[in-house]
């Protein structure tokens, strides 16, 4: 093959490829435009979404509740530490839901929920998660228990100055 013939090849590979990059081109702004016509979905279906922190830890998890076989709901929203900080379900077992707030340990210090008959309940509960205040209502009244503790009556704060 001499000189000339090679050119001739060489300028017919490039043709070829210019033809073949402008194609590839085209192609990439429509398979762009046929992407951007796509709508958001509308509804999604999961088993677990769970939201991370700007270091990859997760800050809320939404999911099932695995304690009770995954059947449930649950929100979990987690400290700066990791660990679970509100928890917010419901209980397959008594057919009850509720939010607690946990403490550095992971106990329940503060609960709030309702029952399987609509009847709510609140509670204040020490560090080995055994309650110190309890409030509730239901078909019979309402009432409140103070366990291990006294009724103080403390004085009421003055009012606050007119602001002008």
């Amino acid at each position: 093959m001499n000189t000339d013939e090679r050119m001739t090849v060489l300028e017919t590979r490039v043709r070829r490829q210019r033809l073949g990059m402008a194609f590839m081109g085209l192609g990439m702004i429509a398979l762009l435009g046929l992407g951007m016509n796509q709508q958001a979905p509308k509804r999604m279906s999961l088993e677990q979404l769970t939201i991370l922190t700007s270091e990859g830890k997760p800050g809320v998890i939404l999911g099932t509740n695995e304690m009770m076989d995954g059947k449930t709901g649950q929100i979990t929203i987690f400290t700066a530490e990791g660990k679970p900080g509100v928890m917010m379900g419901t209980n397959e077992k008594d057919g009850g839901y509720g939010v607690a707030i946990m403490d550095a340990n992971m106990k329940a210090r503060v609960i709030l929920g309702v029952d399987a008959k609509d009847d709510p309940g609140m509670g204040l509960l020490d560090s080995n998660e055994s309650p110190k205040i309890m409030m509730g209502s239901d078909k019979d009244g309402s009432g409140i228990m103070l366990i291990g503790a006294s009724i103080m009556e403390l004085p009421a704060p003055p009012a606050a100055p007119d602001k002008k």
